[in-house]
């Protein structure tokens, strides 16, 4: 058995410490039940693994360095749970291909360390999308005391001619790097390092009380599309180099402690009031306050975005209709590998656009 589906049940009590040396197992999703507990040790033994879900359920555990040792480990979902403490000073050469790291909603506390985010390598490298055919699908993220949405677009490369060969298509996933540490209790600057990670494309930071200012080494990552700081306590002007960010779709800086011109150009032409409300001393387009330099002023043109915090958080593009959750993914890989093993087709299930839901605004602690 390759891959564990038991998402979106009732299961209580904890997870049962029953993972051998001989586990097989590639994707793991037990989100969306009242697992207690800490996270199995004996998940050490699946190296193969490549998903691990456990978001939205009753976990109350610190971080589980030693997943870090998981040399195939892609995706890490802990996700409204209880996990509570800082996170450790390095990862130690672990986490070789990790490219999801989702821990938003839990009781994380503490300083993030540069030495932290120089140790995910993989992340470190621009992305390449594979040469084969590519099917968009998703995941969900979710958050606590409330079900709201956050998609992730993945790319799943399947080999058609080794299966026309009789091979299993080599299906893999690829996901796009993200770093997701929202609604925690983290202090302190947010590490220069975060710069080295060239091949995010989703940063959220947001509902922590980080503070300091933005560090000028986002403008490295030249492929982020989403970059989300909202509801901390960071100061200081908004880096002009910012706006050099040609994918970046989606910014929220509001409820900080932010001042100076608003950068002006690019892709900064077309966010709305709302990615820097709450911050009184901020001025320029799109805010009515006009800074006290008329040069700066820019021509309005850009129309405003409706949504507020949590619908800022909301990542990427599709979301999985007819699967449900991160199921979709894991089930959808799981009849992918059965039909083109026994039958030597190509099998996809459709997907459709979901809209996002609204969301009360969170509130600062």
């Amino acid at each position: 058995m390759t891959a564990l589906n038991l998402n979106e049940n009732r299961l209580h009590g904890i997870i049962p410490e029953t993972f051998t040396s001989s586990c097989k197992l590639k994707f793991i999703n037990l989100a969306f039940n009242q697992l207690q507990g800490g996270v199995p040790k004996s998940l050490a033994n699946c190296t193969s693994l490549a998903v691990l879900n456990l978001n939205s359920n009753n976990i109350n555990d610190t971080f589980p360095i030693w997943l870090s040792t998981l040399p195939s480990l892609q995706a890490l979902f802990l996700a409204g749970n209880m996990f509570h403490g800082p996170l450790p000073v390095q990862f130690r050469l672990g986490f070789p291909m990790l490219h999801i790291l989702g821990l938003s909603h839990n009781q994380f506390t503490g300083e993030i360390s540069n030495e932290l985010f120089n140790d995910l390598y993989a992340m470190q490298k621009p992305s390449q999308m594979p040469p084969q055919v590519q099917i968009t699908v998703s995941l969900f993220l979710l958050g606590v005391h409330m079900i709201w949405l956050t998609t992730i677009r993945i790319s799943i490369s399947h080999n058609l001619k080794d299966v026309k060969d009789g091979g299993d298509g080599g299906i893999s996933a690829i996901f796009p790097m993200s770093i997701i540490l929202s609604s925690n209790g983290f202090v302190g600057k947010i590490p220069d390092s975060i710069g080295n990670l060239v091949a995010l494309h989703h940063v959220d930071l947001s509902g922590n009380s980080f503070t300091g200012s933005i560090p000028l080494s986002f403008m490295n990552l030249l492929e982020l599309e989403h970059l989300d700081l909202s509801y901390n306590q960071l100061s200081g002007q908004i880096p002009q180099q910012l706006s050099e960010l040609t994918f970046l779709s989606q910014f929220n800086v509001s409820y900080n402690r932010l001042s100076g011109h608003i950068p002006q150009g690019s892709q900064f032409n077309t966010f709305g009031k709302d990615s820097f409300m709450g911050n009184p001393g901020l001025c320029g387009f799109p805010l009515d306050k006009k800074c006290g330099n008329p040069e700066v002023q820019t021509t309005p043109g850009t129309t405003d975005k409706e949504e507020d915090y949590y619908s800022s958080s909301s990542v990427i593009d599709w979301v999985v209709r007819s699967m449900g959750y991160l199921s979709g993914l894991v089930v959808g890989i799981i009849i992918g590998r059965i039909i083109t093993t026994e039958n030597h087709e190509w099998f996809v299930e459709t997907f459709g656009q979901r809209q996002r839901k609204k969301r009360s605004r969170h509130q600062r602690r």
